[in-house]
């Protein structure tokens, strides 16, 4: 009798223990903790996934987001689990949070991993003609594009980011127009000319001479600029008043002669400053690259083959209805929303131990025939402003 007993409290004691046990797992399979630094983005998540007709209670469901030091080269990483675990790399997320674009990578980061989890999305590495990703699903260790883009490597912004939201709760969304159209100058628009240079003399006095890193000159109407430096970045620009509220052209006649074929330079606009100019550049080994400096990295590089190597390229940016439309030697490229205007720098990039030859500089108003321009008064300065861009390698690194 005795022994039943002890095995009838033994029988009780296992059951309970197993009681707890399934209880405990049942209460962990809909835990909900996520750190405050990502409760913005989630309740974003659920108002973009409203808005298409789906529902996520995830107080109900359950989810787990936290930080950790532990995902070598991923950004994030998505475990099923019940509930849903994710990691986000806390060096990736302190890093996208100093540029202006930070709160959108941080946005795409977490729908990403948000994607796996309740979606069903697997990685997507499909690519538009024009370079652009056709899905924000990007990334993984399957099969990536052979040109070597980063995972960061996206324009995720304005039009762009609607398209890839639409695309992420709905992988057969119709492409974009901004991924299948294609634009030409047209023969007839009235170009009125703001500023022109052809470097016949320095009558507007640009910078020449050597100096601590650079040597400059101008000789058989060509600008030429030598970045010595073997770390630093230049810009060589001028303040150039131009009404931004209309339509006009910026465009610059260059050669790149360089150490290596991936140095690139280029033309930059609408700054202050080295850290928010606009950037449109090149490299000899046939890839261009869009972005402002006060962003993490830049929205894309393409290769393209309407560069011509170590010879003289013809970039050209048409801000037109406040888009950038781009053009290399006269074949259309890429177009991308602008963030405003951040002052009247007009001018040139070039990396360290690079040399940069200008033929050509010009800014015009653009309109159609019937449009009538008024120009305003040209105020230039009369002396070179050159600055430093920032080192834009250590905001790649991963």
């Amino acid at each position: 009798m005795k022994q039943n007993r002890q095995f009838m409290q033994a029988t009780i004691f296992c059951v309970f223990i197993l009681q707890l046990f399934f209880y405990s797992c049942k209460k962990d399979s809909h835990e909900y903790s996520v750190a405050p630094e990502f409760d913005e983005y989630v309740q974003r998540f659920r108002v973009e996934a409203n808005k298409r007709g789906l529902t996520f209670d995830f107080q109900k469901s359950g989810l787990i987001i936290e930080f950790t030091n532990d995902l070598g080269k991923f950004d994030g990483m998505c475990h099923y689990e019940k509930p849903i675990r994710i990691q986000i790399d806390k060096t990736a997320w302190d890093k996208y949070g100093k540029y202006s674009n930070g709160d959108l990578l941080r946005e795409k980061l977490i729908f990403h991993e948000l994607g796996h989890g309740f979606l069903g999305r697997k990685h997507k590495n499909d690519l538009f003609q024009t370079g652009d990703w056709v899905s924000m699903m990007h990334g993984g260790n399957g099969e990536l594009p052979s040109d070597g883009r980063k995972s960061w490597n996206i324009n995720y912004r304005r039009m762009r980011r609607d398209y890839y939201i639409d695309e992420l709760f709905n992988p057969t969304t119709a492409f974009p127009l901004w991924a299948t159209e294609n634009h030409t100058f047209k023969a007839d628009s009235i170009m009125t000319a703001v500023f022109t240079e052809s470097f016949i003399d320095n009558g507007n006095h640009w910078s020449i001479g050597i100096g601590d890193s650079s040597i400059s000159s101008i000789n058989n109407g060509l600008y030429s600029f030598q970045n010595i430096s073997k770390h630093q970045s230049y810009y060589v620009a001028k303040t150039i008043s131009v009404d931004k509220t209309k339509n006009f052209s910026f465009e610059i006649d260059l050669k790149l002669i360089s150490v290596s074929d991936d140095k690139d330079c280029g033309i930059v606009w609408g700054g202050n400053s080295g850290s928010n100019l606009y950037y449109f550049k090149m490299t000899n080994d046939k890839r261009f690259k869009v972005g402002n400096y006060s962003n993490f990295g830049w929205y894309i590089e393409v290769p393209n083959n309407a560069i011509k190597p170590s010879d003289y390229n013809k970039l050209v940016v048409c801000h037109f209805d406040s888009i950038f439309y781009l053009f290399i030697n006269d074949v259309y490229v890429y177009q991308t929303d602008y963030d405003g205007f951040f002052g009247d720098i007009f001018g040139f990039q070039l990396q360290p131990q690079t040399t940069v030859l200008v033929d050509k500089m010009q800014i015009s108003y653009i309109t159609s025939g019937a449009f009538k321009v008024d120009i305003l008064p040209v105020e230039i300065s009369k002396e070179t402003f050159k600055g430093t861009l920032p080192d834009i390698n250590s905001q790649l690194t991963n």
